[in-house]
C-alpha cells in the first residue's frame, strides 16, 4: 500500500473502512489529497458550467508558477488551479434617441401657359431654406405625383408660380384629397393664376383665397404691413417698397386674414382701391393656407426680406403638423 496516489487511481473494492483507517500516515495523507482534489474538481466543474469562460490559473505546476499559464475551467481541470471569474462585459449603450422627423415639403412649379423666368431662382431659394431650417424639400412639375401612394408623406405643398390648367380631373381629385387630409398649402404669385380662366376651379380658388384678374406693368410700389406679429411679416418694415408685378384679384374670400396690402397711390394700374390685399393666410376646410402675390422677379427670391417672408408663411402652415 506504499506509494503516491493520484487522481484516477483506485483502492481495491475489498479494502474496508477500517483497513483504510489503519493505513500508514503517508497513505492517509494521499487519500486526503485525493478527497480534497475531488472536491476541488467538483467545485471547478460547477463553476465552469455556471460561469462560462472562467479562467483557471494552475498554481501547483512548477512551469505555471513562472510562466503564468492559464486554462479554461470548461476545458480541463488541473489540481491546485485557482479559479478567476471572467472580467465583466460592459453593458451595451442604450439605443440613442431617434432623430425628430423632418417636415417634408413638395415644391410644385408646373406651368401650362405663361412661365415665369424666376422659377429657377425660387427653386434655389427653397433649397437654401430647407438646408438652413431643417426641412426636406422635393421639387416636381409632374402632376401625377399627387396620384402616388406615398403622396401623403408631404406635410405641405408649395405652388411656386404655377400657371393655367395644370391638372386633369383625376389629378384635381387627388390633390384636393391630399390637402383635405390636413396638409399645409403655400401659394406664391402665379398660384393665383392657376385654373382661373379656361378651366376655373372654384375649390382651388377658395384654397388660395382669391383669383387672379389682371396686372399692370412691373413697377415699384409700397406694401403696408397689417399684421405685426405673424412670422411672415414681423420682420418687415411697416412700409416696404418693392419692384414687382402687382396682381388685381377677384373672388377674394371673406375667410382670409390679410397680412400685407398694396398702397395703390404709389403705383399705376391698381383696381381694388384702399382694400387691396397682396398677402394673407387662412384656415380652409382643415387646411392651413398662406399666399403672397409677391414673387414675379428673380430679385425677389434673392432678397433676404422676401425669403424670410416666405419662410414665415411655410412655418405657419406647418405648425399644425
Amino acid at each position: 500500500m506504499k506509494g503516491t496516489y493520484y487522481l484516477g487511481d483506485s483502492i481495491d473494492d475489498h479494502t474496508s473502512h477500517a483497513n483504510i483507517l489503519s493505513m500508514k500516515p503517508n497513505l492517509k495523507t494521499a487519500l486526503l489529497v485525493i478527497s480534497a482534489s475531488v472536491i476541488t474538481s467538483v467545485l471547478i466543474l460547477a463553476l465552469s458550467r455556471a460561469v462560462p469562460g472562467a479562467i483557471v490559473f494552475d498554481l501547483t505546476s512548477p512551469s505555471n508558477e513562472s510562466s503564468g499559464n492559464i486554462c479554461l475551467a470548461e476545458d480541463i481541470v488541473e489540481f491546485g488551479c485557482e479559479v478567476v471569474a471572467p472580467d465583466p462585459q460592459p453593458m451595451p449603450d442604450p439605443d440613442p434617441e431617434p432623430s425628430p422627423t423632418k417636415d417634408q415639403v413638395l415644391v410644385f412649379s408646373k406651368t401650362a401657359d405663361f412661365r415665369h423666368e424666376s422659377i429657377p431662382a425660387g427653386i434655389q431659394m427653397f433649397q437654401t431654406l430647407a438646408e438652413d431650417n431643417g426641412f426636406e424639400a422635393e421639387f416636381s412639375e409632374d402632376a401625377d405625383i399627387f396620384l402616388n401612394d406615398d403622396a401623403d408623406k408631404y406635410d405641405a405643398v408649395v405652388f411656386l408660380n404655377t400657371d393655367s390648367n395644370i391638372f386633369n380631373e383625376e389629378q384635381k381629385a387627388a390633390f384636393q384629397n391630399l390637402m383635405e387630409s390636413g396638409k399645409g398649402f403655400v401659394g406664391i404669385h402665379g398660384a393665383a393664376a392657376t385654373h382661373y380662366k379656361t378651366d376655373p376651379w372654384d375649390w382651388y380658388t377658395q384654397l388660395v383665397g382669391a383669383r387672379f384678374k389682371n396686372h399692370p406693368e412691373i413697377q415699384w410700389a409700397y406694401v403696408n404691413k397689417t399684421d405685426l406679429a405673424h412670422p411672415s411679416t414681423n420682420h418687415l418694415p411697416t412700409d416696404w417698397q418693392i419692384f414687382d408685378e402687382w396682381y388685381n384679384f377677384e373672388m377674394v374670400s371673406n375667410n382670409i386674414e390679410v397680412l400685407l396690402t398694396l398702397d395703390e397711390s404709389t403705383y399705376e394700374g391698381g383696381e381694388m382701391g384702399d382694400n387691396h390685399p397682396i398677402a394673407w393666410h387662412q384656415e380652409f376646410e382643415g387646411i392651413r393656407s398662406w399666399y403672397t402675390g409677391l414673387g414675379h422677379t428673380e430679385a425677389s427670391f434673392e432678397s433676404e426680406p422676401y425669403q424670410q417672408h416666405v419662410l414665415g408663411g411655410l412655418i405657419w402652415v406647418l405648425a399644425e403638423n
